[in-house]
Formats: C-alpha cells, structure tokens, sequence
C-alpha cells in the first residue's frame, strides 16, 4: 500500500518515446495501471487488464521521459509516482478528442481508454496533472483544426477529471513539411495559457537530439528536466522557480518614432539572452555556414528586415535595416527547408536558465506610444564593451549625461546590471529651464572578472522608456605598446578574450597608411584578427594580468613596421594628434577613448632599425618620445623599453 499523487500523460508517439532507451529508468517506486495496447495503443483495451506494475515493466509504458519525471519526484521527495500514459503513436486531434458522451469511459475510444484505466486505478481523485504533447499530425495537414479540437478535448477534460489542478501542454517543434499555418498551430498552443489559467505551456523548440519528429534519449531527459520543475513548484512548493518557464511574447511594439527598432516584450522577470549566430553543416557539402537569429524573424510574412538584435532584461530590441510600416511579427519559420540540415538548428531566443522562448505567429506590432515621443542628447554615454579606468579604490565610473529637450517627463534613471543580475540603481528629476533639463548620473563598477550593462530610462507619470541601452562594460587598466614590428607581431594574433580589451583600429600596410578619425569604437582585443589587433605580445601582457590578478585591461598597440625611434617621437607642438604621424595616430586613439590621463604604462619594443643604421640617436631620441609622453599622459606611472639582443 502506497499513496502519491498521480499525473496522466496523452499524445502521440512523443508522450511515450524512449521506452526500449537502454537507460530508462526503472524503480520499484515508480507505478502505472493498465496496459499499452499493442501496437501504438490503438488496438481495443481488454476490460479485464486491471493491475498495478512497475512503469515500463512489459507493456505497461509509460515512456522515458515520463518516467524521468517520477525518478525526480522519488528521489527528491521519497514518494511513490504513478504516472499512466494513454498516447497513441501519430494520432490525430480529433482523434484524441472524440468523447463517447453517453458512456464516457467507451473502450473503443482513445479517449475512453485511458479514463477506464484512471477510473478502474482505484486512486481517480488522487489525479492531480495532466501533460498533454501532440500536434505533429496537423502540423503536417490540417493545421487549421488544431484549436478548435482542442478546445473540444480540454472541455472533456473538465468534465471526467475534477480533481486535476493543472494541464501541461509542449509546444511542438518545427517540421519540415512544408505548411505555412504550421505556424499557427504552434500560435495555438502558445496562447493555451492565456485562454486557460490552469492550462502551463513549455516549449520543445532547441531541445537536444531532434531528429524532425522524434528525440534521442538526451532530448527526451532535457525535457524531463524542463518539466520537472514546474510540476516541482506547483505540486511540491519548490522555491526554484526563477525562469523555469519558457520565455513568452506578450507585446510587440515600435519603441522609436521612426519606426527604425521594434521591442518584444516577454513575461515579467524573464533574463532573456540573444543568441549569437550558430555554425551549422552543410548536410550535402560537409560545409560549415552561419545562420543567424535576425534572419527568423518576420515583419509581415517576410525576412530580411532585421539588421541586429539585443537582450535587456525581459526584453528584445530589434534594430531594423529600415523604418518599417508592418503590422505583424512572426519569430521562427512555420516549417523547416532541410536542403542544408535536417532539422531547424537555430539560434533562439532563450533566457538565462536555457530554455527557449515560444515560436509565435503573426503577432500585432503596436504602434509607438505618443505619449513617450522625446527629444534628447547624449554629452556623456558609454560605448558598448567600455573599458573604464580603475582608480585606487579598484573602481571605475560610468558617467551618463545631457539633456532632455522634450517636457513633461519627470525623471530620468540609470539600473546597472552585473552579469544580468541587478547592481545598482541611479536616478535624478528633471528640473525645465527654457524648454530643457539638463541631467548628470554616475555609476562605480568593480575591476573584476565580470561585465556590466546599463539601462537609461525617460520616465512621465507612470510610464517609462528605454533611450539608451549599453553592454559588456569592464573596469581596469590601460596599456599602451608601440615600436617596431616586434611590438606588433605583424598584427597576426587571433586570440580574444572578453576583459581584453583595445579602442580603434590598426591601419593598412601594418599600420603606417593614414588614420580614419572615424575609427573610434571600443572592440575586444583581436576582434576583428588584424583591424583590432593588440599583437602577440600586447595581447599576451593582458592575459597574464587577467589570469594573475583578475583585472581587465585596455591595450592600444600604436606600433608600426620599420619605424625608427625618431619617428616615434615626432610630435606636431601645436596638434599633438596630428594623424600624419605615428605618435598622433596613437595619441588619437588614446584621447578618443577617453583615457589620456589614465594610461598606467608604456611599453616600447624598438630599435633594431637603429641597430643596423651607424650614427643614429637612438637614447637621445626616445629620450623626446618620453617627453612627450609626460605631456600628453600625465599620469604615466612607468615608461618601460626592451632590449636588443
């Protein structure tokens, strides 16, 4: 004798694959009733099969990861789980829905099997959950029926299960028929937990081992896991429940006048994660190629409008190519084209736990509110990937600054993030003088092994709305190298590291040809191999003192092939960062990021070109670069020179 609570499972052949998976589990606490008629459990049920089993044990199935399920529970909790499963291997809807109402419990139904089997259990009212996964079958015909018979099974379900509390529903995944209202039915599934309360949705969509239709054993126990924990918080009052549910979309919406950027919102608390692109195989080819998130979303049925993407918090801010006049949003194809792969590999929407946002179809793209309509600037922003200094007390500041010229909102804030997790909060009211306020934030960060991002926020009355959005920020130190093509390593290093930092680009021709005042992005350091190439000895030196000390750092390669030491220091008096020359090619990027009086040491590899050349000055000259140096980097803590060998 044993008690437990007692969970259904129907569908087609997904609610019971993996029964013959070598590891499957099989414990002596782990219970079904009834039999699974042979084959696909369409056959008629014998009245007479109407005894308790271990799960799986014969032709009692109960399916892998249905019975991954119970092993949680039980060893977890030390309870008994029973769990009997009623799918049918392909079937239909309708089929699943069709409900003798004379005789409910009808054998000759689907329907009606798997409710005499409950009924006959002697434990009906210990029935708490329900977890319902089909749909394959219309998304291969007759999408269009979905909702409709669902809705009829679900009514069913109210009738002959007043004990059940809760219904879990998967969303399915993408197939390769080629079926455009694919789409739809999956839209169906989605919107299940909001037409019902007790209904909650997962979505199978990026889960490992897919094969089109069916998952390997690993598939199958991801989505075990996934389930587990929300039956874990509704049934045993688990307090892990942060981002345990797959991300949804409730709002899309212009979140720029020019209707140049889109914002999805998703349910509150989601810590979403913007994939980045995915390398696929070629299945024909042996090829690798990229296939990119931005390319999977649609603005009114077609691609190709999307020119990036960014997560912040429960949100995804869509940068578009163009301003856009679509009214509907759709995110993931309805069907799959397996010319390249066999299956749809992503990348996904996905929040910090890994699971996958919804798919969803033909979404309605609100317009953007009039009442957040603003006109502002900027004195004082952060790039995205920033380094800032570190001072003694092994912290940087972020400043952010400007003006407000739009009346009426009241205040403006900044929310930091540390490694998507909330840091700190600043704010400040707007005080209108002659039709502007002027405001001026700052936030410390830490130098350390960890990014941070910030949010600014325009707030009137009671709404709010993201101006500004920056990410991947660091604390530390700056370095700056230069000299001969020692110094550079030919700018060949492809190494990065996300707290190795650079600012500005290396030029053509190893970095002798003229500078793009224009170049003057913050980037990691060897992001782009030669453009944003710190060489193997810059990038080498950060990496020791990350690995050493923990601490990010700023390294700006100035260093040029064949250069001697005269031409390091030639300095034009009256524009120091004249980009005719090497020292104000390098002195310019070291001003444009902000950090001229914050470069804690310079290091020179040169001298060879002297070494070959008779009466040159080698001493007297790097003698002026160092001199120059104490004018442009006041704070210089130590120059440093290599010696030849």
């Amino acid at each position: 004798m044993w008690s437990a609570v007692i969970f259904l499972v129907n569908g087609q052949s997904n609610s019971y694959q993996g029964v013959n998976d070598e590891g499957i589990y099989k414990g002596e606490f782990a219970r079904t009733f009834g039999q699974f008629t042979i084959p696909d459990n369409y056959s008629n049920y014998n009245p007479a099969d109407t005894l308790w089993s271990y799960s799986n044990q014969g032709i009692a199935i109960v399916g892998m990861w249905a019975t991954e399920i119970q092993k949680y529970i039980i060893e977890k909790y030390k309870i008994p789980v029973c769990i009997i499963n009623g799918g049918s291997g392909g079937s239909s809807i309708d089929y699943n829905a069709a409900r003798d109402a004379g005789n409910p419990s009808n054998l000759a139904t689907s329907y009606g099997r798997l409710l005499y089997r409950a009924q006959k259990s002697g434990a009906f009212n210990a029935i708490k959950g329900y977890i319902f996964r089909q749909g394959e079958n219309e998304a291969s015909g007759a999408a269009s029926t979905w909702g409709s018979f669902f809705e009829q099974l679900y009514q069913n379900w109210k009738k002959d299960y007043p004990s059940v509390k809760k219904y879990y529903l998967f969303q399915i995944n993408i197939l390769v028929t080629p079926l455009e209202i694919a789409g739809l039915l999956r839209e169906n599934q989605r919107q299940q937990k909001t037409i019902h309360p007790d209904i909650e949705t997962i979505a199978t969509v990026g889960t490992s081992g897919y094969d089109g239709i069916h998952y390997k054993e690993e598939g199958y126990r991801q989505s075990a896991v996934e389930l587990f924990r929300l039956i874990d918080r509704d049934f045993y009052g688990s307090t892990d429940t942060d981002n345990i549910n797959s991300p949804d979309i409730k709002k899309v919406y212009f979140s720029s006048s020019a209707k140049t950027e889109i914002t999805l919102e998703f349910d509150a608390g989601q810590s979403l994660i913007w994939t980045a692109d995915t390398t696929l195989t070629d299945k024909k080819t042996g090829a690798a190629f990229l296939q990119s998130m931005k390319d999977y979303i649609y603005l009114d049925g077609a691609a190709g409008s999307v020119a990036s993407g960014k997560a912040i918090g429960n949100k995804i801010i869509l940068a578009l190519k163009a301003p856009s006049s679509a009214t509907r949003l759709t995110y993931l194809p309805s069907f799959h084209d397996s010319s390249r792969t066999e299956t749809f590999g992503g990348p996904f929407i996905k929040n910090k736990r890994g699971l996958r946002a919804f798919s969803f179809y033909e979404k309605n793209i609100d317009a953007f509110p009039d009442q957040l309509v603003y006109d502002m600037n900027f004195s004082k922003i952060p790039q995205d990937l920033q380094l800032f200094p570190r001072n003694e007390k092994n912290l940087g500041t972020i400043p952010v600054s400007g003006t407000v010229k739009t009346a009426g909102f009241t205040k403006i804030s900044v929310s930091t993030y540390r490694n998507n997790t909330f840091y700190g909060y600043q704010s400040s009211a707007l005080s209108y003088q002659n039709s502007s306020a002027g405001f001026s934030l700052k936030q410390t960060i830490k130098a350390e092994k960890a990014e941070y991002d910030i949010r600014v926020y325009l707030v009137k009355s009671n709404d709010s709305i993201l101006v500004a959005y920056r990410e991947k920020l660091v604390s530390g130190d700056v370095i700056v190298l230069s000299g001969q093509s020692n110094s550079t390593g030919f700018f060949q290093e492809k190494a990065t590291n996300e707290y190795c930092r650079t600012f500005g680009k290396i030029t053509p021709n190893l970095n002798e040809d003229p500078y793009n005042p224009a170049d003057t992005l913050w980037a990691l350091s060897n992001q782009d191999s030669y453009y944003n190439g710190v060489g193997t000895m810059g990038f080498e030196i950060q990496k020791q003192l990350l690995d050493n000390y923990g601490i990010p750092t700023c390294m700006i390669n100035g260093g040029f092939h064949h250069s001697s030491a005269l031409s390091h220091a030639t300095r034009t008096a009256s524009n120091p960062a004249d980009l005719s020359n090497g020292y104000g090619r390098m002195l310019y990027r070291i001003q444009k990021a902000g950090v001229a009086n914050d470069v804690k040491y310079f290091i020179f590899r040169q001298g060879e070109t002297e070494a070959y050349n008779e009466g040159t000055d080698w001493q007297g000259n790097f003698g002026k670069l160092r001199d120059n140096l104490k004018l442009d980097l006041p704070n210089l803590q130590k120059c440093m020179s290599s010696r030849l060998m």
